[in-house]
């Protein structure tokens, strides 16, 4: 536990980041918040929380993502728990990935697509059949929100700044052939507004082919 650090990346979240803070905290983890620019609110929740922010303002998820890992490291962190501050995933299940750490280098919460819009489930399935089909993997959601990675093994590797950083470090466990395992989920209605777009989808498909030809 002590080695552990959840990661909330947040970008106008005031609806539900109170609420994730307590629930991480509840489950008994230390947590960074990596800040896109909110303008509502959020990060006075935060500070008056007392957790440690990361100031990314303008700048994308991804890059949040990567100042959380160079950060857990100079706290002496050892692993990483990224987690989507909209209510989405079920924070009791941070435990489940966790636990795996020591036998695995990438952890998955794999979403149940019943909870997932018609656009997501099918962008879903199409990303990770050609991810599977090129990295020799066998995932069932390589995009989603919600996983534990050891620092060591993707630090100084990812090279991605937009929201499709999640499929780079699965192509880079499959090219590397790292450890990685699934757990199944429960995934819930966001709260607030979702931040996807369709050129993030484009860029994923771009991303898998980045990841493929590049050598580690």
């Amino acid at each position: 536990m002590d080695a552990v650090i959840v990661c909330l990346p947040v970008l106008n979240e005031v609806n539900a980041i109170a609420h994730m803070i307590d629930k991480i905290r509840e489950e008994g983890f230390d947590i960074i918040v990596t800040d896109g620019g909110s303008t509502d609110g959020s990060l006075n929740i935060a500070q008056e929380k007392g957790v440690k922010i990361l100031y990314r303002s303008g700048k994308s998820k991804a890059f949040g993502m990567k100042q959380a890992m160079y950060e857990a490291q100079k706290l002496g962190k050892n692993f990483i728990v990224f987690i989507d501050c909209d209510m989405t995933y079920p924070t009791n299940r941070i435990k489940d990935l966790v636990e795996g750490l020591n036998d695995y280098d990438l952890i998955l919460g794999a979403r149940h697509r019943k909870g997932m819009s018609i656009i997501s489930r099918y962008t879903n399935v199409l990303l990770n059949i050609i991810m599977n089909s090129l990295f020799r993997l066998k995932l069932q959601d390589g995009g989603t929100g919600f996983r534990a990675l050891r620092i060591d093994k993707f630090q100084g590797l990812l090279t991605i700044d937009g929201i499709d950083l999640e499929i780079e470090i699965c192509g880079i466990a499959g090219k590397k052939a790292y450890r990685v395992k699934e757990i199944q989920v429960e995934y819930y209605p966001r709260v607030g507004e979702s931040k996807l777009t369709y050129w993030d989808i484009i860029n994923a498909l771009f991303t898998i082919a980045k990841v493929w030809l590049r050598k580690y």
